[in-house]
């Protein structure tokens, strides 16, 4: 999944192997859309999301993905927060920074199960939680990175 500025704003973009043949097509898909050097905006992704991705090319031979310039955010949300929070996770964050609840929303660590379920099953309705959880963490690393930046670049 990602997400990158357009003329109409934030598109946002997943992909879904229906099947686990489908990952190497995935894959290179994923590969065909990225820059020689992309920026990769994460959060808490910087050691796990991206080396899962690259481990999964070398697996099926397909070779490394470009070197992105990293961007995790949980290491400047702790910068900024880390004394003010109880804790950073992305959904504390969330909650303290942005004001945003997420209501009926799937907690990361249940989307391997579901997924696996989905697999087993071939019942799509599975992953529609999934889905809008996803597109809801690129929208908030979107929104975060905007808050980060203001601090940045704004007077004072």
């Amino acid at each position: 999944m990602g997400g990158r500025l357009g003329e109409g704003g934030l598109e946002v973009r997943q992909y879904l192997a229906r099947s686990l043949a489908e990952e190497p097509a995935i894959l290179a898909a994923l590969r065909a859309e990225l820059p020689s050097r992309p920026i990769v905006i994460s959060y808490n992704g910087k050691a796990y999301d991206w080396n899962h991705l690259q481990g999964r090319c070398a697996y099926h031979g397909l070779g490394a993905l470009p070197e992105p310039l990293h961007l995790d955010l949980l290491f400047f949300a702790r910068r900024r927060w880390g004394q003010a929070l109880l804790g950073c996770s992305l959904p504390e964050v969330e909650q303290a920074v942005l004001g945003i609840a997420r209501e009926l929303d799937v907690p990361g660590e249940y989307v391997p199960s579901l997924y696996g379920t989905y697999l087993r099953t071939g019942s799509a309705e599975l992953l529609r939680p999934v889905i809008a959880h996803n597109r809801e963490d690129v929208v908030t690393l979107a929104r975060l990175l905007s808050v980060l930046l203001e601090r940045v670049t704004g007077p004072g």
